[in-house]
C-alpha cells in the first residue's frame, strides 16, 4: 500500500500554535517556524514569518505559495492568532 499523498490542508489543520517557535527578526528576512508539524506531511510544507521595517508582519506557507495562505498583519501575531486564521481559510 502506498504512502498518503498529503496537500496543503492536511498541513495548516495539523498546526498546533502550542508546539511552534521562532520569531519576526532579523526584519525584512523571512524566517522559517519550528514546531509547525511539517514532519506530518512528509516536509513538504513549512511556513515562514517575516517582520518588515514598516511593521507589517507577513506569514507564507512555502513551497506552495498561495495568497490564499498568507497572512499580513499591522501588529505582531500570536500563533494562536495565525494557527486560527490559517485554519478559517481552508
Amino acid at each position: 500500500m502506498g504512502k498518503k499523498k498529503y496537500n496543503i490542508k492536511d498541513y495548516i489543520n495539523n498546526l498546533s500554535a502550542a508546539s511552534m517557535t521562532g520569531n519576526w527578526v532579523p526584519k525584512n528576512k523571512w524566517n522559517r517556524i519550528h514546531g509547525d508539524c511539517k514532519s506530518t506531511t512528509g516536509g513538504t510544507w513549512h511556513m515562514e514569518t517575516m517582520g518588515t521595517k514598516d511593521g507589517v508582519y507577513k506569514v507564507k506557507i512555502v513551497p506552495d505559495y498561495d495568497e490564499k495562505f498568507s497572512l499580513e498583519y499591522t501588529y505582531e501575531p500570536s500563533f494562536e492568532e495565525i494557527v486560527a486564521d490559517l485554519q478559517a481559510r481552508v
